[in-house]
């Protein structure tokens, strides 16, 4: 049988394109330019080329380009049971390298050689990173869960999956069940201590499993507070004892700590003064981390600044900004008390004052909605209207982008004010000619009159009439 079917190779092309001349290629054989041909069955493109993933005769017919195997290689299905090796590990999800499906005979093509697994599919219990109960080359025994779009796997759902061998990521060395604390393997050279999400079938392979398997993956508990506080510490300082896998003559490893202090690595940044170091809440979408610290670089030196985002990079509305001195901490909380950024007031506070004593206790306040004013308003004008009727503890008069007003306001007063009187008094006053609307937009202890949907709704309302009263009228045609 030729190299295609149904086409005659001349001089090793077929309609101008060199072709391979043998009919019986191997994974990883180049047949021709990606383009070309469209690839069928057993044949994937890689880097502009058409190369074979299985072991078979080529075949070409109307176009296409696939590779007949003499025997079909498995493939795996929803609920096949797979060996596989850890091939790869991020931070909350990895790759695994299928060995077997067990079950089927043959050697898996490329197509399906490799699966993906979440964090979460590994053990029940909370892992920070996949780290923490797998490594590299560890062998494991996982079940299919999904085919399409990718392949992936799962070792949780039943006692026989999980960690079937592994070995020391200090020495290299075997390592064997040994229960202390939250570790639950042990080093047979080096006696470094780890977990891993073990199988019932850990270092037996097929066979009657261990009973006690949930208790020696301490399924469901909780990490002690010494490990938790070890696995909380993040990936970079937990690096060199579980993401290496370095071979050395079985010394004791001294490992970098970033909890302060110095190590054998060298010198660690010491912690911030916890009065140096202020939360930013409310800060608008489109500011990032240059942008608060242009905001907040005013107020003095700064060691550290940022604003959090998501996993695809937006903005989390809030960050952390870290002074050289607390007077300078001092200096922006106060200053940002009364500063508008894009038309609103940030909220600044010490980020790791936790303790309920410090915090000052909150002053029961009445606060109002004033709307219908002028956008020319002042807060002078709006002190003068409250004067002698209520004593004001904070005016908020909302703006838009542009910083100008938008038409109402929010004032709080003592809580010894009468509001039902307050409202009666001020209601209808003019200023600029504006009739001025005023409610009770929240009263500590007490239940509002008004809730923010209804104000919402009452001032589109005052929006609307405002258009229908500037609305030109439409002369009558004769």
């Amino acid at each position: 049988m030729g190299l295609f079917s149904g086409v005659r190779p001349v001089d090793g092309h077929v309609q101008g394109m060199r072709i391979m001349t043998a009919s019986i290629v191997t994974p990883g054989t180049k047949l021709c330019n990606d383009g070309e041909f469209e690839a069928g069955h057993g044949v994937i493109s890689h880097e502009g080329v058409l190369r074979a993933s299985i072991f078979g005769e080529v075949q070409h017919l109307d176009g296409v380009i696939s590779i007949l195997a003499n025997k079909q290689p498995p493939v795996p299905e929803i609920g096949d049971k797979v060996l596989c090796e850890i091939s790869r590990l991020n931070e909350k999800n990895g790759e695994a390298t299928l060995l077997v499906i067990e079950g089927k005979r043959g050697s898996i093509d490329a197509e399906n050689l490799i699966a993906q697994f979440h964090v979460t599919n590994i053990t029940d219990r909370y892992l920070h990173q996949t780290r923490d109960a797998l490594n590299i080359r560890d062998i494991c025994r996982g079940v299919v869960i999904e085919t399409k779009p990718v392949l992936r796997i799962d070792f949780r759902s039943s006692s026989e999956l999980g960690v079937l061998s592994t070995i020391c990521g200090a020495c290299g060395g075997d390592m064997k069940i040994k229960l202390d604390d939250d570790w639950n393997v042990a080093c047979t050279v080096c006696n470094t201590k780890d977990f891993r999400a073990v199988s019932d079938q850990f270092g037996v392979g097929w066979g009657t499993g261990r009973e006690d398997i949930d208790e020696v993956s301490r399924k469901g508990k909780r990490w002690s507070e010494a490990t938790e506080k070890f696995r909380n510490i993040g990936p970079s300082a937990r690096a060199t004892r579980i993401a290496a896998d370095v071979r050395n003559d079985g010394r004791e490893i001294e490992y970098f700590s970033f909890e302060g202090g110095s190590s054998g690595g060298g010198g660690a940044k010491q912690q911030a003064d916890p009065d140096c170091r202020l939360f930013v809440g409310g800060i608008p979408r489109d500011i990032d981390t240059n942008g608060l610290r242009e905001i907040f670089g005013e107020y003095g030196e700064m060691d550290d600044c940022i604003v959090m985002t998501d996993e695809s990079g937006n903005s989390r509305g809030f960050g952390f900004v870290t002074y050289e001195h607390k007077d300078m901490a001092q200096a922006a909380i106060q200053a940002m008390k009364t500063k508008k950024v894009q038309g609103r007031i940030l909220g600044v506070n010490l980020a790791d004052d936790k303790s309920k004593k410090d915090k000052p206790k909150s002053i029961p306040e009445v606060k109002f909605y004033v709307g219908n004013l002028p956008f020319s308003i002042t807060e002078e004008q709006i002190r003068s209207l409250f004067k002698d009727k209520a004593e004001i503890t904070h005016i908020n008069i909302v703006t838009g982008p542009d910083n100008k007003p938008k038409g109402f306001a929010f004032v709080s007063t003592t809580s010894e004010t009468n509001a039902d009187e307050l409202v009666g008094q001020i209601t209808n006053t003019e200023i600029d000619g504006r009739k001025i609307r005023i409610d009770v937009a929240g009263q500590t202890g007490k239940k509002s009159n008004k809730s923010s949907r209804e104000l919402r709704a009452m001032l589109e309302e005052e929006q609307d009439g405002k258009k229908k009263r500037h609305r030109p009228r439409k002369e009558k045609k004769d």
